[in-house]
């Protein structure tokens, strides 16, 4: 047996998975579709079946049927089909479970109103904003974690200013 075959801790490398904003996925998503102006309500589902997101169809489809049978709906904009898509992919990121196995990348921003057992913060040496505009970054962050949490500051001058002093 080589030393390489009997690793049995486990020390990587690990796959990490880099979640992109949701205006990313959305925009990515949308640049697939091919929407008229005008859509017939039994074309909406062949239509967003071409962006490749299966609970996005899923989801679509249950609005056509209930459309049609509740609202006697026929037609509907591509500004309304834009709309919910969106409103799609904003509830697919609130029930998104943050106890998925593997590791998972992703901005500040994106890890709102979420947590997850150990949290790495990666502080970049500079960040833009007023002083308490970075404090609350960094709070935000921080209370991500229900565990436990190390933060990585890019560069020592970044210590000895806000929001570290």
């Amino acid at each position: 047996m080589g030393k390489f075959e009997n690793n049995l801790k486990k020390n990587g490398p690990y796959k990490i998975n880099y979640e992109n904003s949701e205006k990313i996925r959305i925009s990515g998503f949308l640049s697939k579709l091919q929407m008229p102006s005008k859509i017939s309500i039994n074309d909406v589902a062949k239509i967003v079946s071409f962006g490749g997101d299966l609970s996005i169809n899923e989801i679509v489809s249950l609005w056509v049927e209930k459309q049609i049978r509740c609202v006697g709906c026929t037609a509907v904009t591509s500004e309304e089909l834009v709309s919910l898509i969106r409103t799609c992919f904003a509830n697919k990121k609130r029930r998104m479970k943050s106890n998925e196995s593997g590791i998972r990348a992703m901005t500040i921003h994106g890890a709102k109103n979420r947590e997850f057992d150990n949290v790495i913060i990666l502080w970049p040496a500079s960040t833009q904003g007023s002083d308490e505009q970075k404090r609350r970054l960094l709070y935000n962050a921080v209370t991500r974690s229900k565990g436990k949490c190390l933060v990585l500051v890019q560069s020592e001058k970044s210590l000895k200013s806000a929001p570290f002093v």
